[in-house]
């Protein structure tokens, strides 16, 4: 088994302690070829070159539904959330939203606003059923979760910063006219 010196997470691959060692370290060591950006992992570069080179040979097999995705994963999270609605986690601060992941979970509840009081009006079931998830989900990401679906998420949310920062652009402009 092989151990991070800065937060003790162990992996019994050295290359997997190597790559998480960088989300410390800050280190980019992989760079797209079309725009420069750098990366932490091969995979979140490699998915972002196919997004230039707008490959997506994943595609939805849903009725109906011809969207296409560079990745396996991000087919399946598209399915799960759109298709399959698996929203299990609830915002704790009360404004009733729910997600598909624990991570979008939190990822909300850092930017929500909403009167945090009324997250009690939820109930102690809510909240153990939430532990109980993210219970399950970290069980499952130390056995099961590979690891171009946390790559792939991790390329998610860079991509919904991104989106939130241009919807905050546009407000700006607009609201200069």
């Amino acid at each position: 088994m092989h151990k991070c010196q800065y937060c003790g997470r162990v992996d019994k691959y050295p290359s997997k302690i190597k790559a998480h060692l960088r989300t410390h370290t800050g280190e980019k060591p992989f760079k797209c070829d079309i725009c420069g950006m750098t990366f932490a992992q091969r995979t979140p570069m490699r998915l972002h070159v196919r997004r230039h080179l707008d490959q997506k040979p994943y595609i939805c097999s849903i009725e109906g539904c011809d969207l296409q995705f560079v990745s396996g994963a991000l087919l399946n999270y598209h399915q799960q959330t759109k298709h399959f609605l698996t929203k299990r986690y609830v915002c704790l601060k009360g404004c009733g939203r729910s997600f598909a992941s624990a991570r979008n979970q939190r990822y909300h509840e850092a930017r929500c606003f909403y009167n945090t009081e009324q997250a009690h009006d939820f109930g102690d079931a809510i909240d153990e059923q939430l532990v109980y998830n993210d219970q399950e989900e970290e069980e499952a990401s130390d056995h099961e979760i590979n690891e171009e679906l946390e790559e792939a998420m991790e390329t998610v949310e860079h991509t919904l910063v991104d989106s939130e920062k241009r919807i905050e652009e546009d407000k700006v402009f607009s609201e200069s006219r």
